[in-house]
């Protein structure tokens, strides 16, 4: 793999682990919560947002709308 060919697929290299570890620290911050150590331990991380609830809509357009402003000044 040369460092042309990185450098072409760095866009989509990043936008996977961003979604990757956006996906787990947003279900982190769920009351439900995440095992990060899970089957080496049953410690859990768990915030106080409900699952369905207005705040996480909320929080929803929040991320959708930043999204769009990182877009639109990249280009």
């Amino acid at each position: 793999l040369s460092f042309s060919s990185f450098a072409a697929y760095s866009i989509y290299i990043t936008g996977i682990v961003v979604g990757y570890l956006s996906h787990i620290l947003i279900d982190a911050i769920t009351k439900e919560g995440i095992m990060p150590f899970h089957p080496l331990s049953k410690f859990r991380l768990n915030g106080f947002i409900r699952t369905g609830r207005v705040l996480e809509y909320i929080i929803l357009v929040l991320l959708v709308v930043f999204d769009a402003w990182k877009l639109i000044k990249m280009y």
